[in-house]
């Protein structure tokens, strides 16, 4: 890469994902450490209560920035345009392809698990472990032609501003309004005493929150000048956010285990506010352009932010049965929540990257190998 393109890329988007990424394994910790198992009481579980509130941004955070990156792309509606974008998705497809291959791997050798190459074939199709963040990005990434197109045809800030707010009503609302239960008495007061809630609006299509996400990636590169806003402001209101839905996590939940419901869920109003103030938050920031160096080891960490992802239930399985034998108080172990989840980062960045290099050599191969073919084959009709 040289210094004139390091100087074109924004860095912000690539310390975006890179974020992203690292609020997986920060979000797994709550998913791995016991956190769900124990009633949420006393300051230690307010506190992981709050930070489970805040890296439920992991996510959401991946497709604002996909919306955002993806949206200026103009994509012909025809048959070879649509096989080229098509075509690129081949990449995702094989690094999800060889890290699932290496938790097989991990799982028959070292957890000793009976898999026979069946269990193996279901286990890449079925998207299993962390995948189904794959399962879902393959079908947004294949919509992309189509949500651009609707994009570009809406060609107005209040057009695209009618889209997200649709989109949002939708997705965001049942979060909500379909939260709670009129039913049962003093329910409304304390919440804790039910987990069944009525349903007052639509909430069929709630499950499209992806799109929702996309759209406000969309609506931020097309209609805001991020640059422009005051970083400051953004984190006073994240600041705010986190606190006001953290505690009323903590009073949804509280005296019993944490309930996951939908005003809680990936979709829902609180991850929407705080993805989105993330998203601004870090893209506000006017960082300088890096030198060589530190642009390509940037970049390259944020490109090896996916595999990471899908192999980050590997060093969980790793450190967190480790981290249950040494410290049997669920409660203890938030002590050890910053050295856990930088160790599964490193772990799964090392390995993304050793896949990534799998990946490069046979690109390289397969690239010397058509070369070699089409020059015979010229040589031949000559």
């Amino acid at each position: 890469m040289t210094e004139s393109a390091i100087s074109k890329r924004d860095v912000s988007l690539d310390i975006t994902r890179i974020f992203a990424f690292v609020s997986v394994p920060a979000i797994h910790f709550f998913l791995n450490s016991g956190y769900y198992s124990v009633p949420v009481e006393g300051k230690r579980m307010y506190l992981m209560t709050y930070g489970r509130t805040f890296f439920m941004v992991c996510v959401p955070l991946f497709m604002i920035l996909s919306g955002y990156l993806m949206i200026t792309k103009d994509i012909n509606l025809e048959k070879k345009s649509i096989f080229k974008f098509y075509s690129k998705l081949a990449k995702v497809l094989v690094t999800y392809l060889l890290t699932t291959l290496a938790i097989i791997i991990y799982r028959v050798y070292f957890l000793k698990e009976p898999l026979s190459v069946q269990d193996g074939v279901f286990n890449i199709l079925g998207y299993k472990q962390y995948a189904w963040y794959v399962n879902m990005y393959i079908g947004c990434y294949l919509l992309v032609p189509l949500l651009n197109a609707l994009w570009k045809v809406t060609d107005t800030k209040h057009g695209h501003f009618c889209i997200v707010i649709i989109l949002c009503a939708l997705t965001v609302a049942p979060s909500i309004f379909n939260a709670y239960d009129f039913l049962t008495p003093n329910a409304l007061i304390k919440p804790w005493l039910s987990v069944s809630y009525n349903q007052i609006v639509p909430n069929w299509w709630s499950s499209i929150y992806p799109i929702t996400y996309y759209y406000i990636g969309a609506y931020l590169r097309t209609n805001i000048d991020v640059k422009k806003l005051k970083t400051w402001k953004i984190l006073l209101l994240l600041i705010c956010s986190v606190s006001i839905f953290g505690t009323y996590n903590i009073w949804r939940s509280y005296s019993i285990k944490f309930v996951w419901g939908p005003w809680c869920d990936w979709g829902s109003l609180q991850n929407t506010v705080n993805a989105t103030l993330v998203f601004l938050l870090i893209n506000s920031i006017s960082i300088p352009s890096p030198n060589v160096i530190v642009g390509k080891a940037i970049k390259l960490i944020s490109g090896l932010t996916f595999g990471a992802y899908i192999i980050s239930w590997i060093p969980d399985q790793i450190y967190y049965s480790k981290l249950a034998e040494a410290v049997p108080d669920i409660h203890l172990r938030a002590n050890y929540f910053p050295i856990v989840v930088g160790k599964v980062v490193v772990f799964a960045l090392a390995v993304s990257f050793g896949i990534y290099l799998i990946i490069t050599l046979f690109s390289k191969i397969y690239g010397f190998v058509k070369l070699k073919l089409n020059s015979k084959n010229n040589n031949c009709s000559i």
